[in-house]
């Protein structure tokens, strides 16, 4: 497991979301570090953190016990924790699980699989054979000369992502 620190103080671990790493919280890490320890992790399958095959996998369990492993891997026994979007759902359900090694939970951002309805746009993702149209395409344009950055509707506001989130982004796209 991948993971970046910095800062000093009461842990604080950092959970992203979605298809994304831990370096997607590098525009918030100062102000995040100024006065704890800032612990950022690659959740399985992104960033550098080894991929995981999830079929058969209850995805809550899995959830808990990673984010209980890697806190007892790094010797933090309690923490805050802040998250975004599928990191709120490991933070949610390991803070249902550890409510004793919680501090303090923020979330940013609704996390998956807590509200009835599915956004249309994750659906389409869930359909076999459209999913894998949809990275082979991506995978093409970016053999076909331009790097690839994250679809639009990902954010709440595409026009305001920073340029050092993007480069992130296509870097770790780029990785094998």
């Amino acid at each position: 497991t991948h993971y970046l620190e910095s800062g000093r103080g009461a842990p604080l671990l950092a959970i992203h979301g979605g298809n994304s790493m831990s370096a997607a919280w590098a525009p918030l890490a100062p102000a995040l570090a100024a006065n704890s320890h800032l612990i950022m992790v690659d959740r399985p399958g992104c960033g550098l953190t080894d991929k995981l095959n999830y079929r058969g996998v209850s995805f809550r369990q899995h959830s808990v016990k990673f984010t209980r492993e890697f806190l007892d891997s790094i010797g933090v026994r309690k923490t805050s924790i802040i998250a975004n979007s599928m990191g709120g759902y490991f933070a949610l359900a390991f803070a249902l699980a550890y409510p004793e090694r919680v501090d303090k939970l923020i979330l940013i951002g609704s996390p998956p699989l807590i509200i009835d309805s599915v956004p249309s746009t994750h659906v389409l993702l869930g359909i076999p054979g459209l999913n894998r149209f949809i990275y082979a395409m991506k995978a093409t344009k970016e053999s076909f000369g331009g790097p690839s950055t994250p679809p639009s509707w990902l954010y709440a506001r595409p026009e305001q992502r920073r340029p050092e989130s993007v480069i992130a982004q296509q870097s770790a796209d780029a990785l094998p």
